[in-house]
């Protein structure tokens, strides 16, 4: 391969007609770098055809587009330096969403969070007072994450490429947000068993193990596949780990249901909605990490509000336990929800 600058291409292929820079996605490529290397500068049509890739790997495919080969008097650009407005356009709107569903309704979310964090900012509260429309903004967000199977997404997991959709990540999105959800419904009918959030979480839970081990990557999961080569990403790892183990704990309490129900949406389908940009090129890793970071610090300062710092300083000790020692989470959360319950209120 020739030597580049961040002005150059890297690794180009053509399909159809048209140009890919690969280059950033070789080391990526499910089937390995090597099958990759012979076809530089080569067309991949027919190869790519016979093989019977998916519309998946299409997609992927695309989000590398350069342009279309049919003049060898254009300059090529890269993604990264230009993406003109047709580009974007073709990235953000495809087939699969042909009537704009999930656009629509992640704009209302998007809304939705706008408007329901900017009244906790200023009041210290969501502003659940109506139940109509707080079981419309339920609904919302559970027809959005709902819709996300209009998409084809890749089987499963890329260990190296983590900001990737796969089937285990939409099906786990799905299903916390009906645990958000469900919580907020519990606690608008003001149920007044404190078991019943339990149970409930439980019976979620359990649903996502089943994900994963049907769907799920051996010995890959948010808590224990932390980059130890690199500080920086482990501390954003166990950052991202440790805002999950207090959503689980503060929801647990069945202190304030509605709000912890509620709150926790903003982690679940921020990260959906930029991994999603990710996916097509339209951001990079550091906005994604960065505009994540901005939801859970909104999503951690709404549970400060309703609970106590010893609240999180013994969620703190149980998630070392967890990431130090491998303790199982269902023997963490069954001592934490007996404590809480009938030993101490934190």
């Amino acid at each position: 391969m020739q030597g580049n600058s961040n002005s150059e291409l890297e690794f180009v292929v053509v399909y159809n007609n048209n140009k890919y820079d690969i280059g950033n996605y070789l080391d990526k490529h499910p089937g390995g770098k090597a099958i990759l290397e012979r076809y530089e500068n080569k067309d991949i049509t027919e190869k790519f055809n016979q093989i019977g890739h998916s519309n998946v790997a299409k997609n992927i495919l695309e989000t590398h587009f350069v342009q279309s080969d049919n003049s060898n008097n254009i300059s090529l650009t890269t993604t990264s330096e230009k993406i003109d407005k047709e580009l974007i356009y073709k990235k953000l709107f495809t087939k699969e969403d042909e009537y704009f569903i999930h656009k629509f309704l992640g704009i209302l979310a998007l809304l939705s969070f706008i408007y329901r964090y900017s009244l906790l900012i200023t009041y210290g509260s969501f502003g659940f007072d109506n139940p109509s429309i707080t079981i419309l903004s339920l609904a919302l967000h559970t027809l959005l994450s709902s819709s996300s199977f209009i998409f084809h997404v890749l089987e499963r997991r890329i260990v190296s490429n983590p900001l990737l959709i796969y089937k285990e990540y939409r099906l786990h999105a799905i299903l916390f947000t009906l645990r958000s959800v469900g919580i907020s419904i519990i606690g608008l009918c003001n149920v007044k068993d404190k078991y019943t959030t339990v149970i409930f979480m439980l019976m979620i839970h359990i649903l996502v193990d089943i994900t994963t081990l049907l769907y799920g990557t051996k010995g890959v999961t948010s808590v224990r596949a932390f980059d130890k080569s690199n500080l920086t990403n482990r501390m954003f790892q166990l950052s991202f780990s440790f805002y999950q183990f207090v959503a689980i704990g503060c929801q647990l309490t069945n202190r304030s249901s509605i709000q912890d129900g509620f709150n926790t949406l903003i982690a679940i389908q921020s990260s959906a909605f930029l991994m999603t940009l990710r996916r097509k090129n339209l951001i990079k890793d550091w906005l994604y990490v960065f505009w994540y970071g901005v939801a859970l610090i909104l999503s951690m300062y709404a549970f400060m509000l309703t609970h106590s710092s010893i609240l999180f300083a013994v969620i703190g000790i149980l998630f070392y336990f967890r990431v130090r020692f491998n303790v199982n989470k269902y023997v963490i959360w069954t001592i934490f929800t007996i404590l809480y319950h009938n030993v101490i209120k934190l």
